[in-house]
């Protein structure tokens, strides 16, 4: 929404405001525009509704008067009197009837078709004139009756009247009954609800037939023959249209069994009242609410602008720091003068707020802004700043002190770090020169110079013992070299000798290759008749594993058997309990027979007793009598079918007595197949226990015989592989001689290598003793090389022992 409406109309709250107020009114406007034009098309819809209904229901009447003229027309026909002839008869019989039809009939005739003269009527002037002296057009049928029975007009006018002429033939010859009626009695009974409304009945031709108007009757219709509404009813329509040229509605209805169409009509301003006072209703309306909009605008809009740009002017000077600000007092009590009071309000505490920052800034805290009282979250934290300020300043002060003393300790302590450093470097000086007998002083006040004379303390003793062990170490390879020398000849003489063995050893090691190439065979036959033992333990393994998989489903199974044997014995067990007790059920239902007979009996004594009574009582007894008779025959009845239960139920006695005999002996059987089975598994599992010690035994007999296989074809591998190592040696042996003879030569070469190192020792010892040592660190170095020593020659004599 933001992005649709420009900034212009969004900075200036009176465009907003003029803005919406424009919205509404025209959705006031259009909305009353609308609802006005449906209102005015539903009174419109009703009033033509209302035009038609009224113009096919007197359509309806019209043509039911029709009808019933006919139908009278016919029935004149019928009578006997006319088709006799006789004229005075049928002058008698019309008279009669244009009597009893009463005032809308002008007169009966009896008429002769093919001269078409009136021969006999209820008028006497009409007698002797012709009917083509009247002009008359059909409106329905004709004087042919092709089609019709009774032929019906078209309005004439006859004297002072308007009729429509009925003719209905006789029969038996050319003569016809003509019946003439008023037809201005119809347009009496028009209704026109609208005022200045009227009706008009019109033929297809587009004459008047019937109007109240006596003056338009048998006229042309002011439309015309090609009327629009004339047109639609000759059609069969029924509706109602509007004609602008005439400023009426018009409603139409055919008129059934005519070429008839009845037109009702209605000025349109009478017809429409209602409708144009709605319009002017709404007109009145819109106008109003135009008028109550710019009112608004005028008064609501205008000073809650003049307000909110106070507002607005007074913020952005705020804004800018600018508290000098003055709210006018506009004496409004509303929500615009209450939020103007906020205002001034809100100026006043940002006064004192900036008063209370300024004195804090400036660290005027003795001033009387200060002590103002300023709510909210604002005033907590200029309060909390005001302490952390004091609070700030003391800290700041200490610290200048704390400053003082630290620069003053820290000059002490170069100082003395000084004059240590000049102590360090002499001291490191003369380390350098060859004393590593000097040390430096440890006793400092100072961490860091304590470790660093520490450190290099040890590392001063480290160095001289090291230089202890070099010296010792060297004057021991002197005295090893000497002796080294000497074993050297030893060694010469023993290579010598060590030659003429391995010839010796080569020529056995042959003998010995020769050897191990015949067990090699006998390794092969026999690894081949192992593996067929392997081959047929193999399938005695899994005969036996068969065996024993077989003895564990059976085992199963057997477990299954014990199982479903207990369920069976414990459904006999409650189907022997159910059995009994249904045994002495019956035995107490015996018992309630037993009784009903008693009471059978005594019922039946009862009875014989009333009936002694009732015969000592005579007649009025006889009553009595009768009930005493039906009680004992109903005792008998009773202990009839007591007796038949009681032979039932000895019956179901004797049948349950022995369903529980023979209930108690199965359960007795399965006791014993329970034995059985328990002997049965009993002896399956010893089988299957054996069957599993022999598989066992079996399969590790498999196992071992497998893995003699194995072993004997290892063997075979072995020996190959000695084969193979008798042939390298007596290989190598052969050239064992010659590197005998080689190792010699070295030999010869090492003992010079030692006498260069004996005189190298001495060279170093000479060096060493340029060295300033500690009398301590020799004596420390002494017992080391003791140690050495001691276990030189611990190792020599483990060597020795090994040789």
């Amino acid at each position: 929404m933001r992005d649709i409406i420009p900034d212009i109309l969004r900075r200036r709250y009176l465009v907003k405001f003029g803005l919406v107020v424009a919205v509404v009114l025209v959705a006031t406007v259009t909305l009353g525009f609308v609802f006005q034009q449906q209102v005015s098309a539903e009174l419109t819809h009703d009033v033509h509704a209302e035009m038609e209904t009224i113009a096919s229901v007197e359509a309806e009447e019209i043509h039911e008067w029709v009808e019933a003229h006919k139908q009278e027309t016919r029935m004149l026909s019928e009578f006997q009197e006319l088709r006799s002839g006789d004229r005075a008869a049928i002058s008698n019989r019309l008279s009669h009837e244009r009597d009893a039809l009463g005032g809308e009939t002008q007169a009966i005739h009896y008429v002769d078709l093919e001269s078409g003269e009136v021969l006999a009527s209820t008028d006497e002037t009409a007698v002797g004139s012709t009917l083509s002296e009247r002009n008359l057009q059909w409106a329905h049928g004709s004087l042919a009756f092709e089609d019709a029975e009774v032929a019906v007009s078209e309005g004439y006018e006859h004297g002072d009247h308007e009729l429509v002429a009925f003719v209905s033939p006789i029969e038996g010859g050319p003569k016809a009954v003509m019946m003439t009626a008023d037809v201005t009695v119809l347009a009496d009974r028009f209704r026109d609800p609208i005022e200045d409304g009227y009706t008009q009945v019109v033929n297809s031709e587009g004459t008047v037939e019937i109007a109240r108007n006596q003056s338009v009757a048998l006229t042309e219709y002011r439309d015309g023959a090609d009327s629009a509404a004339l047109t639609a009813g000759l059609n069969g329509e029924y509706g109602a249209l509007e004609r602008d040229e005439t400023g009426e509605v018009v409603a139409y209805a055919p008129v059934e069994g005519t070429d008839w169409v009845l037109l009702a009509h209605a000025p349109q301003a009478n017809a429409y009242a209602l409708r144009s006072t709605v319009t002017q209703d709404f007109a009145v309306l819109i106008v109003a609410s135009l008028v109550g909009f710019a009112v608004i605008g005028l008064t609501i809009g205008r000073n809650t602008v003049t307000a909110l740009t106070q507002i607005r002017d007074n913020a952005e000077a705020i804004a800018q720091g600018e508290t000098d600000v003055e709210v006018t007092d506009s004496k409004r009590i509303d929500e615009v003068g209450q939020a103007l009071t906020a205002f001034d309000d809100t100026v006043a505490y940002l006064r004192t707020v900036s008063a209370q920052a300024t004195a804090l800034a400036d660290q005027e805290f003795d001033a009387d802004a200060l002590d103002e009282d300023v709510p909210g979250a604002i005033g907590e934290a200029i309060r909390q700043m005001h302490h952390d300020l004091e609070a700030f300043i003391t800290d700041l002060e200490a610290a200048k002190e704390n400053a003082e003393e630290s620069r003053e300790r820290a000059e002490a302590l170069t100082a003395m770090l000084e004059r240590k450093a000049e102590e360090f470097g002499a001291v490191m000086e003369t380390a350098a020169d060859g004393d590593l007998t000097a040390r430096l002083d440890e006793d400092v006040d100072n961490e860091g110079l304590t470790d660093i004379a520490v450190a290099f303390n040890d590392m001063l003793s480290d160095l001289e013992a090291t230089l202890l062990t070099v010296q010792e170490v060297s004057e021991e390879s002197a005295v090893v070299s000497e002796e080294v020398t000497a074993s050297a000849e030893e060694v010469k003489a023993a290579s010598e000798d060590v030659s003429t063995n391995v010839q010796e050893i080569a020529e056995g090691a042959s003998r010995q290759d020769e050897s191990i190439r015949q067990a090699a065979n006998e390794m092969t036959d026999m690894s081949a008749t192992i593996e067929e033992i392997a081959s047929s333990s193999d399938e005695v393994a899994a005969v036996t594993d068969e065996a024993a998989a077989l003895g564990s489903e059976g085992r199963e199974y057997a477990g299954k058997t014990v199982t479903k044997m207990d369920e069976i014995e414990e459904t006999a067990t409650e189907a022997i309990a159910e059995v009994e007790r249904l045994d002495s059920e019956v035995e107490e239902i015996s018992e309630v027979v037993g009784l009903i007979d008693d009471i059978a009996e005594q019922t039946n004594i009862l009875a014989l007793n009333a009936s002694i009574e009732a015969a000592a009582a005579d007649q009025a007894g006889d009553g009595f009598a009768v009930v005493a008779d039906e009680v004992k025959h109903l005792a008998e009845e009773t202990r009839e079918s007591t007796k038949d239960i009681e032979a039932r139920i000895d019956t179901v006695q004797a049948s349950t007595s022995e369903t529980v005999e023979n209930m108690r002996e199965m359960g007795e059987r399965v006791e014993e197949g329970m034995e059985t089975v328990d002997q049965a598994i009993s002896t399956l599992e010893a089988i299957v226990d054996k069957v599993e010690d022999a598989n066992a035994s079996v399969q590790s007999i498999n196992d071992a015989t497998d893995e003699q296989a194995t072993s004997t074809e290892e063997v075979v591998s072995m020996v190959e592989d000695v084969g193979r190592v008798s042939e390298e040696t007596l290989a190598q042996s052969q050239s064992v001689s010659a590197s005998a003879e080689e190792q010699t030569a070295s030999i010869t070469e090492v003992t010079n290598s030692i006498e260069q190192l004996s005189e190298q020792s001495q060279r170093l010892n000479a060096l060493l003793a340029e060295f300033a040592v500690s009398t301590d660190s020799t004596d420390e170095l002494d017992h080391d090389l003791d140690l050495d020593a001691e276990d030189s020659g611990t190792a020599g004599k483990v060597a020795d022992d090994d040789d």
